[in-house]
């Protein structure tokens, strides 16, 4: 099931139960807090208000990864065990309520499957980490209604290794990708992108992390363990 917490004690507000067959991997509440998104482990995408399921997409995919929704509210992306990312808009009514879910574009270039998804504040820019180990950076600001297709306008190489989680700061200008146990940052400006510092290892148990973060203010990077009983803050050079 997917439960929504309060913020203050930890109480539960709503709990949805029987969200999805095969278990939720990823969820996201909206920051305007009128909905919630909720990841399928292997089939559906769904769109929840309170308990009460809006809307439910099946991705038909053996392996879904992860999920992002934009701080505008406005786009969800699946990383859906494919080379392309999948992208959803949530369609309101005319008082702004949230009542579905509809196919919007897709992020199409990795050469292997993507593992993780992030936009920057202003919805316009996403990045994406693949199995191919790369990281790409995305203008996700376009007429997508007439067909318009998203543009990746920079690509950087992390190693050999599979990239697992990726994260874009707020502002857009600063990119951070975990493969295996090495996290590594970028400064992202006038379509350049240069590694800030030296690679920064972690401890063993960080090799499978799947969700990274940026703080508000582009000074550190958070690391949450792969069963998520820990983290470690990093601090960017």
């Amino acid at each position: 099931g997917v439960a929504i917490f309060r913020t203050a004690g930890g109480d539960p507000v709503h709990h949805m139960e029987k969200a999805h067959k095969d278990g939720c991997i990823d969820a996201a509440l909206a920051h305007s807090g009128r909905f919630a998104v909720s990841l399928g482990a292997r089939d559906n995408l769904c769109l929840w208000r309170e308990k009460s399921l809006l809307s439910s997409i099946r991705l038909n995919q053996i392996e879904n990864h992860s999920l992002a929704l934009s701080p505008d509210d406005r786009l969800v992306a699946v990383a859906a065990g494919t080379s392309e990312v999948k992208v959803f808009t949530i369609e309101c009514d005319r008082s702004g309520v949230p009542i579905s879910l509809a196919r919007a574009f897709e992020l199409k270039g990795h050469r292997s499957r993507v593992n993780s998804v992030s936009f920057a504040s202003n919805g316009d820019t996403a990045v994406t980490g693949s199995k191919d180990g790369s990281v790409r950076i995305w203008d996700v600001n376009i007429r997508y209604s007439v067909g318009e297709e998203a543009k990746c306008v920079k690509e950087a190489f992390h190693g050999d290794e599979e990239v697992k989680a990726v994260a874009l700061s707020h502002d857009g200008s600063v990119v951070a990708a975990l493969s295996g146990r090495i996290l590594r940052v970028w400064r992202f400006a006038d379509g350049e992108v240069e590694q800030v510092g030296e690679d920064i290892p972690l401890a063993p148990d960080y090799a499978l992390a799947r969700r990274i973060v940026i703080t508000a203010d582009n000074a550190y990077v958070v690391v949450v363990s792969a069963a998520e009983r820990h983290g470690v803050v990093c601090k960017i050079p």
